[in-house]
């Protein structure tokens, strides 16, 4: 939703919730980047209506194909890593399940138990900075500036 998989380099993402960044016209649907700094709705430059960020709220459906993309990817994953969520708000609480029920090895990082919990081959109780860099290996030496160790 933020960006931040992209901006990685992560390849054959899934947006299930949207993007932040962009816009999506309430009138045609167009999706646009969002400008930087915007007080007002930015308007659609095909049809001039009102935007608004493209992202799913409660009650709104997921992105077309979306879920389909990611219930595949999560039921052929061999590890699936499920990463600050409480696993209770569907239909993406499901996927942690998906992955287990597949027979992928499932790691959960959140602050507190979820309903994944008891799934999970290794539940850190922590952050998702300090999680994270607790699975990851550190960098090359020339690198480790700023690292989490």
């Amino acid at each position: 939703m933020d960006g931040l998989h992209a901006l990685a380099g992560s390849q054959n993402l899934v947006e299930l919730h949207g993007n932040l960044l962009r816009a999506r016209c309430e009138a045609c649907g167009k999706r646009f980047p969002l400008p930087e700094a915007f007080a007002p709705p930015p308007f659609c430059p095909a049809c001039g209506h009102r935007a608004r960020p493209d992202v799913v709220w409660f009650g709104e459906l997921l992105p077309e194909g979306a879920w389909e993309r990611a219930e595949r990817a999560f039921a052929e994953a061999d590890f699936a890593l499920v990463v600050g969520t409480s696993a209770e708000v569907e239909p993406a609480a499901s996927l942690g399940r998906i992955a287990f029920a597949s027979g992928a090895y499932l790691v959960e990082v959140n602050p507190e138990p979820t309903p994944l919990t008891p799934l999970a081959h290794l539940s850190l109780r922590t952050g998702a900075v300090e999680g994270m860099a607790l699975l990851l290996p550190p960098p090359p030496e020339d690198q480790a500036e700023g690292y989490l160790s």
